[in-house]
Formats: C-alpha cells, sequence, structure tokens
C-alpha cells in the first residue's frame, strides 16, 4: 500500500474541519477520523486517504462554484512548499535547478515513486514520476499544476506543461513536458 507524509495531509484536514458538517456528509466513512485526530506531520497515511479527503473536498469547492479543484491543489501545495515548509530546500532554486530538488521532495513525501528530470535543452525539461503505487487522475491533475507552478516560482517565464503519458491511461510512467521561456530562469 502506497503512502504519504502527514504533512501533505494537515493543510487539506485543516480545511475540511472548517466545514465540519459538510465534509462529514461527504467523505467516506473511512476517513472521519482524520477530522477528529490531527495528522502528524512526520507519519506516514494510506496514499488512498489522502484521494479520499481530496475528493471530499473537491467536493465542497464545486459545490462553491470552483472549477480545476485539483489543479488549484497542486498550485496551492507548489506555494505552501517553495515559500513556506519546504522554502530551506528550494529557496534560490532557478528553473535549471529545481528539478534535483523537486526529486528530492517527492521521496521525503512518498514511499513509493520518484521524479526523474531530463533536461531536453535551454527551457525545457522533461518530468517523469515512475512506480508510484498509487496514481489516480486527481493526483495527476495536482502533480502536474505542482510542477508548473513550482517553475514559475523559481523564476520561469511563461511556463508551459503538456502530459504526454500517464499511469492511468496504462504507460509506464507519467510523464509531463515543461517548458519556459528561455534565457528567462
Amino acid at each position: 500500500m502506497a503512502k504519504i507524509k502527514g504533512i501533505s495531509l494537515l493543510e487539506l484536514v485543516t480545511e475540511l474541519r472548517k466545514r465540519r458538517d459538510e465534509a462529514l456528509q461527504t467523505l467516506p466513512e473511512s476517513v472521519h477520523h482524520y477530522l477528529d485526530q490531527e495528522p502528524q506531520v512526520s507519519q506516514w497515511y494510506p496514499e488512498e486517504d489522502h484521494i479520499q479527503l481530496l475528493r471530499g473536498y473537491a467536493r465542497l469547492l464545486e459545490q462553491d462554484g470552483h472549477k480545476n479543484v485539483y489543479e488549484m491543489a497542486g498550485v496551492v501545495h507548489a506555494r505552501n512548499h517553495v515559500e513556506g515548509v519546504y522554502e530551506h530546500l528550494l529557496a534560490g532554486s532557478d528553473a535549471s535547478t529545481l528539478s534535483l530538488r523537486l526529486a528530492a521532495l517527492w521521496g521525503s513525501m512518498h514511499d513509493t515513486g520518484r521524479v526523474r528530470v531530463k533536461t531536453l535543452g535551454p527551457g525545457e525539461v522533461q518530468a517523469e514520476v515512475v512506480d508510484y503505487g498509487h496514481p489516480t487522475p486527481e493526483m495527476c491533475a495536482m502533480v502536474g499544476a505542482y510542477f508548473k507552478e513550482a517553475y514559475r516560482l523559481s523564476g520561469a517565464a511563461n511556463v508551459r506543461i503538456a502530459k504526454s503519458a500517464c499511469r492511468v491511461d496504462d504507460d509506464d510512467q507519467c510523464t509531463w513536458e515543461i517548458a519556459w521561456d528561455a534565457g528567462e530562469d
């Protein structure tokens, strides 16, 4: 069973608690306990629980009229990492060095999978998530948005991202092509 660090659940659970009564109605009973017990930041939790919590929160946000909720979650995670708890790891990264740091961060958050980044040319990389134990469409949307926002926050101008392979579609890995205006990183 794939696991994720509790720090990845913390903000999500905090937001769900703000709407506790609604959350209890949208979440599967198997994850209700998260509304009562604070996730421990360094403890491992099932990735499936993370996805169930995320889906429940997405339903609440969609009721409020929000669209592209999973992409929005990826952007928020990137901002919280780059400008918050992992600022010490990611600070000072420019687009060309960010890739290595993001790969290291993945390994500290997930007990399965790894990020591989290959430079394709000036202002262009290919990012792959390989051997990840719990691929879902929601997670893929979050990861793609996370990559795009992390590169933008590192100073890359006009960041573009396209997904070229996905485990959900029976590919061997999830792959994104990330490009930015060369000379602007």
